[in-house]
């Protein structure tokens, strides 16, 4: 029965990385229905084997993650930037550090979103296809490492009871290594496309500053920011609804979706047009995320009870678990390889994911040297193998879409591993690997 619990799962992360690419028009039509399905499948099983408590906890912590999500894209799709013309080698590794930063308050589909028609624009005289797979590198992958807002991964991680700043104080240093590295291989890429240039940069008169449209929106950014240091497991007097030993919040989430509502009704309607913004990205979002998190409750468990026995305990170390995170990550979503992975190192140890003491023990033990720093090998591979592949990260493929929406071609998927991710991304990995995990 166990096993067949897992294959909800299994289809799931099959239909997510193979559907938009082996059989696109019947997952278009189906990928919304899907995963709902299949978590009702798994949902109504819990049920009948009394574990209620799980399910709505799960249920709880979906919530949390994509009212935070879908917030934070609603809002950001009601800012427009359109920058000054000079798009630069130096402008341009300007423009990616700035939006490196911006990623950690906005996340990777926010800063996706938000950022990359500006650079676009801000290229029009010499887009070519390696100025947008660097976008999907930096803006969308391994920018977001330094805060839970950053990548959807790291959130979760927040949501099981990593301190917000834990990933600020243990990740700043592995995320300016790989950011520059990247940087920097990208204006060596770049510096080579500025000459002829320079002529029709003068001639252009269109605009002489930036123009943003829309700045109201980051009020409301603001407001999101700042409703998630209402955590009821820190504060008493914020209210939750209790079920059993479990307080599940619901003011934080509150206020995001309230935001969400009142920035989209008074959004600048020349922002939305110009980013051409659609709630359809988010709802797919919203859609497999459902079935990711319920589908993924007997995954779980099973892991920790593999984890948990002496033989599996011997492999598992920082290495192991970073290259087994990557791996998860690059050919699967990184945001269940994050779960899965960090279940297992935890589960050597028999602590359980699902208690938040038991997350701040694991944390303290690694603080204190009693164990190795697991939490930085799972939290950096899976977020910079997640720009491995197209499948990795939920905002790869909408870069990719939005950038062929606007005449650039793009690499296939087989294109993009041998081409980029093989000779630009990998030794970048290998290097953090050697100087921060190994």
């Amino acid at each position: 029965m166990d096993l067949l619990l897992m294959l909800p799962f299994v289809t799931i992360i099959f239909l997510l990385s193979a559907g938009p690419l082996f059989f696109a028009k019947w997952w278009a039509k189906n990928a919304k229905i899907v995963p709902l399905v299949l978590a009702f499948i798994v949902g109504a099983v819990y049920v009948y084997q009394s574990k209620s408590l799980e399910l709505i906890e799960t249920l709880a912590e979906y919530f949390s993650f994509i009212s935070i999500i879908g917030a934070l894209y609603v809002v950001a799709g009601g800012i427009c930037i359109h920058p000054y013309r000079n798009g630069t080698a130096k402008v341009n590794v300007v423009f990616l550090m700035l939006g490196a930063l911006i990623t950690n308050i906005i996340g990777t589909t926010g800063a996706s979103v938000l950022l990359l028609k500006p650079f676009i624009r801000l290229n029009r005289y010499k887009i070519k296809t390696y100025h947008i797979i660097f976008f999907i590198f930096i803006i969308s992958n391994a920018a977001g490492l330094i805060t839970p807002l950053g990548d959807p991964p790291l959130f979760m991680g927040y949501l099981k009871g990593v301190p917000f700043f834990w990933f600020t104080q243990n990740l700043f240093f592995p995320w300016l290594f790989v950011v520059s590295t990247l940087c920097l291989i990208f204006y060596v890429f770049d510096i080579k496309n500025d000459k002829g240039i320079e002529a029709k940069i003068i001639n252009d008169k269109s605009h002489e500053k930036t123009i943003i449209i829309g700045k109201r929106n980051f009020i409301g950014l603001g407001i999101i920011l700042a409703s998630l240091f209402l955590d009821p497991r820190k504060f008493d007097w914020i209210p939750t609804i209790t079920l059993g030993h479990h307080h599940i919040s619901f003011l934080r989430e509150l206020i995001q979706i309230v935001t969400a509502l009142v920035f989209y009704k008074i959004s600048n309607p020349g922002a939305l047009e110009m980013n051409e913004f659609s709630l359809e990205p988010i709802e797919e979002v919203a859609f497999a995320f459902c079935g990711i998190f319920v589908t993924m409750m007997p995954a779980l468990e099973s892991m920790k009870h593999l984890a948990s026995s002496p033989e599996i305990a011997g492999y598992i170390n920082p290495s192991f678990t970073f290259w087994g995170t990557g791996g998860m990550s690059a050919i699967l979503d990184n945001a269940p390889s994050f779960i899965n992975a960090l279940t297992v190192a935890m589960a050597k140890y028999s602590l359980d994911i699902n208690s938040y003491q038991d997350v701040l023990s694991f944390l303290a033990m690694e603080k204190s040297g009693e164990i190795a720093h697991y939490l930085v090998a799972i939290s950096f591979a899976s977020v910079i193998f997640g720009a491995f592949t197209y499948v990795g990260n939920g905002p790869n493929f909408l870069v990719k879409a939005m950038a062929e929406k606007e005449g650039i071609k793009m690499p296939s998927f087989m294109q993009y591993i041998y081409m980029y991710a093989l000779p630009i991304l990998l030794p970048t990995i290998i290097a953090c690997w050697l100087i921060f995990i190994f």
